[in-house]
């Protein structure tokens, strides 16, 4: 038996994404809670009465009068200077489009790459 280079192109290709759905499988298995069924016991024991001290004075934050977002000049509470679709804005990667166009280029590339050889090789 022999094998060709697009039957090794597309077992190579499957093989990828038989591992890529199982490693995100495992992933999202790991992140579910599996719980544990409670110790059956006589008496089920109460839970101790905490006191939550009070926080002191020097701990609170003072509360600033209401003050304008320095991007759009809308209302906003005096601790912030940014409100949050400014800050969203700020915060967004620079070059995130361009990073994503790259990566399909370079995708598509690949791809020819492979396929035309794989063209090209068989008889």
């Amino acid at each position: 038996m022999t094998m060709t280079l697009p039957a090794l192109t597309s077992l190579l290709t499957a093989a990828t994404a038989l591992t890529l759905v199982a490693n995100r499988a495992r992933k999202w298995l790991s992140t579910l809670d599996v719980i544990a069924p409670a110790p059956t016991s006589a008496a089920t024991p109460m839970p101790k009465a905490t006191t939550i001290p009070a926080a002191s004075p020097r701990r609170r934050k003072a509360n600033l009068p209401d003050t304008t977002c320095e991007g759009c000049g809308t209302p906003i509470p005096g601790n912030e200077t940014l409100c949050p679709l400014c800050a969203r804005k700020q915060a967004a990667a620079k070059g995130a489009g361009w990073t994503t166009l790259w990566h399909w280029l370079f995708t598509i590339a690949v791809l020819t790459v492979l396929y035309g050889g794989a063209y090209l090789l068989t008889p």
